[in-house]
């Protein structure tokens, strides 16, 4: 417990300082972004090394590359079109490799995905015009307050559990305190940021429902980062963060969450007008 908590720590004041650098060197964020997504898809790929080849693992790599200039310059339709340039390749290299199975494409074309574009969001959400700071911090807070209170919730009322044949440790009361720890999570990051002077423009309503459906999306994704490791057979996708596992297990509630924050906020709530 007590190395979980000191990394935790050490992974907010790491956050923290991008967060300052981003400020004067903006550009410094979308590397950061792109080093970790290197990361985390390395770790993916070596867990699944048996249907991966390294020819399709480079790939990945330059794929992931890549992501860092043409958001910067092309914004979401040059990551769609850097996506789709890579799976076209890896299918187009069907031809040539025989040696590359159904299997490894179905898990080239996950990785495309998740993490790859999921974590591109935050290219995204680093240029918006307005309220970039909170997009970010809030996708991230939602998932780390919403995974504590399920912890802790979880541990102290016990109860009936939630998956027990995916994560048999998960209870349905830790779930319920999830949601709510989301809902704490995204409103303590509107209230710091206005008491430090960033304003926020979204209504005290939307950020209430993205509080309650990030929390949801929050436990599907832990869920489905789980499922993922029982299948592959594997506890954790790596030992780079001590109490955590590796990069891919702290973002497994993460990703699945930035994407509801993507869509939800610069999307839906214009659309709807709330």
């Amino acid at each position: 417990m007590i190395k979980r908590l000191l990394t935790a720590l050490l992974l907010i004041i790491f956050g923290v300082g991008v967060f300052l650098l981003r400020s004067v060197w903006p550009i410094a964020f979308e590397i950061v972004v792109c080093l970790v997504m290197l990361v985390a898809v390395h770790e993916m790929a070596t867990a699944m090394k048996e249907h991966v080849r390294l020819s399709q693992r480079i790939l990945l790599y330059l794929t992931v590359a890549a992501t860092c200039p043409v958001s910067h310059f092309f914004g979401l339709a040059g990551l769609f079109v850097t996506i789709f340039l890579s799976m076209m390749v890896q299918l187009v290299a069907l031809l040539f490799d025989r040696e590359i199975t159904l299997t490894g494409v179905g898990l080239y074309a996950l990785m495309l995905f998740y993490p790859i574009l999921l974590l591109s969001l935050y290219y995204l959400l680093h240029v918006q015009p307005e309220n970039a700071e909170f997009l970010m911090i809030g996708a991230i807070a939602v998932a780390c307050v919403s995974d504590a209170f399920a912890y802790f919730v979880g541990s102290l009322l016990k109860g009936p559990k939630l998956c027990p044949s995916i994560s048999p440790k998960k209870t349905v009361s830790g779930a319920v305190g999830g949601i709510f720890g989301a809902v704490a999570g995204i409103f303590a990051t509107y209230g710091a940021l206005l008491l430090i002077g960033i304003p926020v423009t979204f209504s005290v309503l939307s950020i209430a429902i993205a509080g309650v459906v990030g929390g949801i999306f929050t436990e599907v994704g832990d869920l489905v980062e789980s499922a993922l490791k029982r299948r592959v057979g594997i506890k954790d996708f790596g030992n780079l963060l001590p109490g955590h596992g590796g990069v891919m297990d702290r973002l497994d509630s993460i990703l699945f969450n930035t994407l509801f924050v993507w869509g939800y906020f610069c999307y839906l709530v214009p659309l709807l007008g709330i």
